[in-house]
């Protein structure tokens, strides 16, 4: 977040609150300036030596593969295969309706997700679902996963 974002931020939150606040900045210090920040890793993966692809997008045809290979799997079943812990705070999988529901809450909960309707998934038992789009430093987890449970190779392509 940037200093004047922050300032207008906490002016907010005073103004909610009723307390008078008047923020004064130091002209002696330098405005701080933006870390360098290194850019993610664009690596292509290919999963069974198929197309490469980005990691996302490698997770998503893993689902799918499992889709194929177990087309009777319920959702349940499917996120049993695909423990939340694998990507993090969102989960691997989600149910269309629990994407729409959280959506409700958190403005940003659409970008986190293959949303396009060819992206969408269907279970077994009917269940609308989606793969998570967020896999940084999680995909290591879920590569291993993926080779412990069912034997399929993610190489870097």
């Amino acid at each position: 977040m940037t200093n004047p974002r922050a300032i207008a931020c906490i002016k907010g939150v005073a103004r909610m609150l009723n307390i008078p606040l008047e923020i004064e900045l130091d002209a002696n210090l330098p405005e701080p300036q933006p870390a360098d920040r290194p850019k993610g890793k664009r690596t292509r993966y290919s999963l069974n030596g198929c197309e490469p692809t980005w990691k996302n997008r490698t997770v998503w045809n893993a689902v799918r593969n499992l889709l194929k290979e177990l087309p009777n799997a319920t959702f349940k079943e499917i996120a049993d295969f695909f423990p939340k812990k694998l990507q993090g705070s969102y989960g691997v999988v989600a149910t269309i309706a629990d994407i729409e529901e959280r959506s409700k809450r958190n403005k940003s909960e659409y970008n986190r997700w293959f949303l396009d309707p060819s992206d969408i998934l269907t279970a077994g038992d009917g269940t609308k679902f989606t793969v998570s789009t967020e896999w940084g430093e999680n995909f290591e987890n879920f590569r291993n996963h993926v080779f412990r449970e069912f034997g399929w190779t993610i190489t870097e392509a």
